[in-house]
């Protein structure tokens, strides 16, 4: 699936603590990133395994 990047200002305070940690904006973004897209994607299977078993018989008779 082609990404389309996105370009968005950057913030002094946003610069201060990209330089305070030792790292460049646009690594501190990546990594607040992806930890926002674990976090969605643990509530995913979460909602996901809670949905399969409370249809556990209608997915067993589907022969899923």
């Amino acid at each position: 699936m082609p990404t389309t990047p996105v370009t968005l200002p950057v913030s002094d305070e946003l610069a201060d603590l990209a330089d305070a940690v030792g790292v460049c904006v646009e690594e501190l973004v990546g990594e607040a990133v992806q930890r926002h897209i674990s976090l969605e994607a643990t509530l995913v299977r979460q909602h996901a395994l809670r949905l399969a078993l409370r249809h556990q018989e209608l997915l067993k008779r589907l022969g899923a």
